[in-house]
């Protein structure tokens, strides 16, 4: 991949002299993200990994009011499955199953990202943003943290 920019679903790809910048783009919102966001950044992320022209890559977002809010849960969540007639409304685990197959395998493709992984935060990390951002503060992959601002 040469250089190149992308936007998909309010959320933004560059790629720049070997640096692949991943943005969210929805300011007004705190920028909360959709499940095709996350789905984005996830195929985005596993792209990287072979890709020699992307040495590292950047996750960063539009507007100073918040790097990552979390879910967007407006948007809605993955459907689950059909259940029987007569089944119960909430099965037992289902919630643990949703963060699973979410925001848990979010934070696995940053993990397993082959190359370098920055966060450039800008503004608050609330939420699910603040495990994000949070999983790039690991003592091997922590470079620098500069006004470091977390929601409760």
């Amino acid at each position: 991949m040469s250089e190149m920019t992308e936007t998909i679903e309010d959320v933004r790809r560059r790629l720049e002299d070997g640096v692949l910048w991943i943005t969210l783009n929805r300011p007004d919102t705190g920028n909360a993200m959709t499940v095709s966001m996350r789905n984005e950044i996830m195929d985005w992320l596993g792209d990287a990994s072979g890709d020699p022209a992307i040495r590292v890559v950047v996750l960063t977002a539009q507007g100073e009011k918040g790097f990552c809010t979390g879910a967007d849960i407006r948007s809605g969540r993955t459907p689950l499955p059909p259940k029987p007639p007569g089944a119960p409304e909430r099965i037992i685990g289902e919630g643990a199953r949703i963060i699973r197959n979410g925001w848990q395998r979010l934070i696995a493709s940053i993990q397993d990202c082959e190359k370098p992984v920055i966060a450039g935060v800008n503004a608050t990390a609330a939420g699910g943003g603040m495990p994000f951002f949070g999983q790039m503060l690991t003592p091997d992959q922590l470079q620098a943290v500069v006004n470091y601002e977390r929601g409760l």
